[in-house]
């Protein structure tokens, strides 16, 4: 025989008596129906506010962490923004993009994401009030994180002809140029002092060619006019400013900056729409896809 089914009003009925302390006996009597019966009704009501309550919890804990991935995955672009508007040639010659790209990412990160990162464990505040240290894992699988949200800016990052390209080609033939100076020291006999002269040498190649700025890397000076190495490294300076490499490094140099203007204008467009994009594997949510 089919069990009756039992109206809602019965069972908010019966779960508004045993609020007010009814016993199931009770509540069956005033019911008519069994008190077996009560405290099912009962134990249901129960387990549907208790589901529902959960129900509420993951929406808020989704929504906060969500809004958390997504100002971290800004901090992240902050410091892509900041990595393409280094250009090479005011760096060392063997300093790579992905370099740049981390430290850049885990600067932003440090400035701009210090609440979130301290408050999962991921940092510690210095007791020196210094900037956090953001673990390198940290900041690259956050710009993982955001390459898998904009498609654009990874195509402008790391696709054929993309920054990353462009600033690999700018920094080898760059190395290229100081290792044919350094040949060119050595045979003049400057043994200990070639590789530092070289790295002089193009960097004043570069100078001359206008591809230079205010640079962070540091090496030697060029020799005082009156000193005996002077003559030896006008030579090499000039073996080395033959128009061909000058115009190469320009050609270099201005691909760096078109790669660099793409990949801003996509980082610009991102901060402006506030959202990303699509989804990644870091995306929070335990109450849907």
């Amino acid at each position: 025989m089919p069990k009756r089914k039992i109206p809602e009003n019965i069972v908010e009925e019966a779960a508004s008596l045993r609020r007010k302390g009814h016993s199931f006996r009770a509540i069956g009597a005033a019911l008519e129906i069994d008190p077996r019966t009560a405290k099912g009704l009962v134990d249901r009501v129960a387990a549907g506010k208790n589901k529902d309550h959960w129900a509420n919890v993951d929406l808020q804990l989704d929504s906060q962490y969500l809004g958390e991935h997504f100002h971290l995955l800004h901090q992240t672009a902050a410091g892509v923004l900041q990595a393409v508007q280094t250009h090479p040639k005011t760096t060392g010659p063997t300093l790579e993009s992905g370099q740049l790209l981390a430290f850049k990412v885990g600067s932003a990160l440090a400035q701009g994401g210090t609440a979130v990162l301290i408050g999962r464990g991921i940092a510690r505040m210095s007791s020196l009030d210094e900037d956090i240290d953001v673990p390198l894992k940290v900041s690259g699988s956050l710009l993982e994180g955001l390459k898998g949200h904009e498609k654009g800016l990874t195509e402008a990052l790391d696709e054929r002809g993309g920054w990353s390209k462009g600033w690999r080609d700018f920094q080898k033939y760059r190395c290229k140029l100081i290792d044919q100076a350094r040949r060119l020291f050595l045979q003049r006999g400057y043994e200990e002092s070639a590789s530092s002269m070289a790295e002089t040498v193009v960097k004043a190649l570069m100078q001359q060619g206008g591809e230079y700025t205010k640079s962070t890397w540091v090496v030697g000076e060029p020799p005082s006019p009156d000193t005996p190495e002077i003559a030896d490294y006008g030579w090499v300076l000039e073996q080395i400013s033959l128009r061909r490499f000058q115009e190469r490094l320009k050609e270099l140099s201005e691909r760096v900056d078109e790669a660099a203007n793409q990949v801003a204008n996509a980082v610009v467009e991102f901060q402006l729409r506030g959202k990303p994009e699509g989804r990644c594997s870091l995306c929070p949510s335990r109450t849907g896809p």
